[in-house]
């Protein structure tokens, strides 16, 4: 399960400049099914007009992950790029990249990667009970629930749901833990996770990320209250230049 991972990683600042156009809507449809949960009594503070109080942050390289067929596609990007990428999520929801580490509020470790479907996947599974065990992991990877509810117009049943956790699916998933009490007590407090994932066929990961990404943003730090799924285009995204400080090994 993806809570029990090592947490021997990189602490990378991402110094950003970033340009975010007008997203032009082109191609093909797709939906994006989005989880969050938040613990430990988080939630943020809003500020008069209604934002939300900035929280700063650093990344962490959670690493790719793959579940059955390992997907070709995804090897195109990098930590780096994810990151950039959903950096543009956090900060329309005032979370701001931090430069000091003694401020630093909160550690977002990132993960990325594919499921295999054991719909589309059949020589893989060859008993009920494979197909049963693989659609449990793919349900807590992907973050799918029976609270799952939609933010599209229409009557969806549980077979469409079922059809969703099935098929192949590109997946990220943000741990977002504190900062303060890991780096000074060295625990491991989880204050929100989000997983967002799309589906596999026909869609490349590379050029769907910023879409995903956007969508999702929406639930950075607060409980979804179950999965939700939103019909959404592609986007045309310009990001500018990166560049990445390296901090050192954190254990």
């Amino acid at each position: 399960m993806i809570r029990s991972f090592n947490f021997t990683y990189r602490i990378y600042i991402l110094l950003l400049v970033l340009q975010l156009q007008g997203a032009t809507l082109r191609g093909e449809d797709l939906y994006t099914l989005a989880s969050s949960q938040a613990w430990e009594g988080y939630k943020r503070k809003q500020l008069p007009d209604g934002t939300y109080q900035p929280e700063t942050y650093v990344f962490g390289n959670g690493g790719h992950l793959t579940i059955g067929v390992p997907e070709q596609t995804m090897d195109k990007l990098n930590f780096e790029d994810v990151a950039r990428t959903l950096s543009i999520g956090l900060a329309s929801q005032n979370y701001l990249v931090s430069l000091d580490p003694k401020t630093t509020q909160l550690l977002i470790m990132v993960y990325w990667g594919s499921s295999s479907g054991s719909r589309e996947n059949p020589g893989l599974y060859h008993n009920q009970a494979m197909i049963d065990m693989n659609d449990h992991l793919n349900a807590m990877m992907l973050g799918f629930d029976s609270r799952a509810r939609f933010s599209t117009p229409g009557h969806f049943e549980r077979f469409d749901l079922m059809g969703e956790l099935e098929s192949n699916r590109y997946f990220v998933v943000l741990m977002a833990y504190d900062y303060q009490i890991m780096a000074s007590k060295k625990l491991h407090r989880l204050l929100w996770l989000t997983r967002f994932s799309i589906r596999e066929h026909k869609h490349d990961f590379t050029s769907e990320l910023p879409s995903m990404a956007r969508y999702a943003a929406r639930f950075f730090g607060r409980d979804s209250e179950g999965m939700s799924m939103q019909k959404i285009g592609n986007g045309t995204v310009e990001i500018g230049p990166l560049k990445v400080l390296e901090m050192g090994d954190s254990k």
